[in-house]
């Protein structure tokens, strides 16, 4: 547990290096330090409040320490969500091919399906707002301050997605969604059930189906829908019993969620950052006010 509790945490650093690289990409210089704090008091709120409303406090957090800007700032944490949904079709599809290499069954046929139906849909989504989505918005009657913020969230999307930064980019996805894996993987090991053996590629398939699953808005951090998931994927596809399936869905979730809460509440009280207390290194690369 220990070992799962670590590697799940080893994830942070990494996430808010990416996040940095991703800001870096608008014009605004961040560390990873700070970064990296701002990043896990949003899971903070994720964890307590539902919408994904984190991902905002993200953006008012880093904007309320530094002159970044609010709008671009939503930017960066959008495209980089849609990295995430994309690395983890590719990942979940590719373990999942591992582990059912004798077979898919139906119930796998038919994620795989979602998953590439959401791959497609967000690409045509992604092409839609790079080409047409200023000229969509100036045909509505929007106030032009609409269309300003519109205007300096594209940059923000496009903008931190430099060409010669995706090669590290799609590493560190692929590094940060393996920590999610490795997570269930040692929980699994960490309870040792007889005849419970998921697999590097099982904990993989079943992690990242059930990350998928926090995307749902409906309560904090997917509460009640992700562990339902993991429990069904376990039980049906897998075939481990419902009392272990269950045991190994809420240990994971004790770790990926409930300690996120509890450390999460020790740094906003000692963290100055949701009082503005600023940025430990910061700066412009280019204009990146509001």
């Amino acid at each position: 547990m220990i070992v799962a509790f670590l590697v799940f945490y080893s994830g942070f650093p990494l996430r808010g290096l990416r996040w940095a690289i991703l800001l870096r990409g608008t014009g605004f210089r961040i560390g990873t330090t700070d970064s990296t704090e701002i990043l896990f008091l949003s899971w903070l709120v994720n964890c307590i409040i539902p919408a994904k409303l984190g991902d905002v406090y993200r953006a008012y957090l880093l904007r309320i320490n530094s002159d970044a800007s609010l709008s671009r700032t939503f930017g960066t944490v959008f495209i980089e969500r849609i990295l995430d949904i994309f690395t983890i079709a590719v990942m979940g599809i590719a373990a999942g091919y591992w582990s059912f290499r004798s077979g898919l069954p139906p119930q796998i046929q038919a994620v795989f399906g979602i998953a590439v139906f959401i791959v497609v849909l967000l690409a045509i989504a992604l092409f839609t707002l790079r080409n047409f989505g200023r000229r969509i918005l100036v045909a509505l009657p929007f106030p032009g301050r609409i269309v300003e913020f519109y205007d300096r969230f594209e940059e923000g999307v496009f903008g931190a997605l430099k060409r010669r930064q995706l090669p590290g980019l799609a590493i560190l996805g692929v590094a940060i969604w393996m920590t999610e894996a490795m997570r269930l993987f040692f929980v699994v090991k960490a309870f040792n059930f007889p005849g419970v053996e998921l697999g590097i590629s099982g904990a993989v398939f079943v992690a990242l189906i059930g990350s998928l699953l926090t995307a749902v808005p409906l309560s904090p951090a997917g509460l009640g829908i992700v562990e339902a998931g993991i429990v069904g994927i376990l039980t049906i596809v897998y075939q481990v019993p419902l009392a272990e399936a269950t045991a190994i869905a809420l240990l994971d979730r004790v770790i990926s969620v409930f300690s996120v809460i509890v450390f999460g509440s020790i740094l906003y009280l000692f963290s100055g950052k949701p009082r503005g207390a600023g940025l430990t290194h910061t700066g412009k690369l280019r204009v990146a006010t509001q």
